[in-house]
Order: structure tokens, then sequence, then C-alpha cells
């Protein structure tokens, strides 16, 4: 997957993570782990010149939104999507629904530093 979308393989493997710890399955996904860390390492490698590409993620709030309102924004681009998914998180918490939480928490905190980091070289910035 490095090879087609970088950042996809790179959420898809955060999420693994997630999954595993808070499922408290670590040692189950272990061999997953091990069967895709070489030829991820090798097409990272290969995507990124060998690690001499600009930068692919770095910091820069707002960059999707612009000079625009950010509720405006969001309302806009989501409607109801995020109150729904915040209160469906906030009920998994309140009843200590795993599954919900595994589900719902890395997705809205993945979709919270989005707003924060730019995920891909120049993006937001100008070209001179």
């Amino acid at each position: 997957m490095p090879l087609v979308h970088l950042h996809t393989f790179l959420f898809v493997s955060l999420l693994a993570a997630v999954w595993a710890i808070g499922s408290r399955r670590v040692r189950a996904a272990l061999p997953t782990l091990a069967w895709a860390l070489v030829p991820a390492a090798w097409s990272v490698f290969q995507v990124t010149d060998g690690f001499r590409a600009a930068s692919l993620v770095g910091w820069k709030p707002g960059w999707t939104m612009g000079a625009q309102n950010p509720v405006v924004f969001l309302l806009l681009n989501f409607g109801l999507f995020l109150p729904l998914a915040l209160a469906a998180l906030v009920v998994g918490a309140r009843e200590r629904r795993r599954e919900e939480l595994l589900v719902l928490g890395p997705a809205l905190a993945l979709f919270a530093a989005l707003f924060l980091v730019r995920s891909r070289p120049g993006s937001g910035t100008t070209r001179r």
C-alpha cells in the first residue's frame, strides 16, 4: 500500500496499532506486523527517494480551511456527521462500550489532527 498511497498506509497502520492495544491483542497482531514491516519499509524507502524526499507531514494549522470560519466550514462540508459522531463517542464512553470507542476515538482524533497537520508536501503553501 505505501507505493499506492502512503497516507492511507500510515492511517491503516496507526488504526491497527490502536485496535491491537485497545483490544489487548498485541501479541496476536505481531505476526501481521512482522509480515508487513519489511515490505512496507522498502516501499517507503522507494517512495521517499531513499528518505531524502521533502517532508510528507508538516505542522500547518487550518491548512484545509484557509480564511473561512471554522464552524461554517465544518457545517458546510460535514453537516450533522460531526455532532452525531461526537454524541456517539460520548454515549460509548458513558456506557463503556469498547468497540464503539475503538472505532470512533481514533477516527475522530485523526480527523481533528488532519486540520492541524498537512499530509502532503507543499500543501497549503504557495509556489514561487
